[in-house]
């Protein structure tokens, strides 16, 4: 896995991973390593199921989005392209 896939955090965090109903069905999603550096740490990655698992989420959502807009008129099209170049340069100021 790449480094994208890696979150560290901090040493007490792990304490939530006890298992739990809730955790069980992320167990084959994520593993947990030890920080390279600071045993203090540890790093939480994706495994390959957990990447296929967020890619279809993404992919779905993406495939919504699509078949969304494709429903709205042209007019209503460019209302929302020209709504969504407002709100890029809002956050790039």
């Amino acid at each position: 896995m790449g480094a994208d896939h890696e979150v560290q955090v901090a040493h007490g965090l792990p304490l939530l991973f006890q298992p739990s109903p809730e955790i069980d069905v992320y167990k084959r999603q994520v593993e947990r390593k030890p920080h390279p550096t600071d045993g203090r740490q540890m790093n939480i990655e994706l495994t390959a199921k957990g990447a296929a698992v967020r890619n279809s989420a993404r992919d779905a959502k993406r495939t919504w989005l699509a078949q969304a807009i494709a429903q709205l008129d042209e007019e209503e099209r460019e209302t929302l392209f020209r709504a969504g170049e407002l709100m890029k340069r809002l956050v790039e100021k």
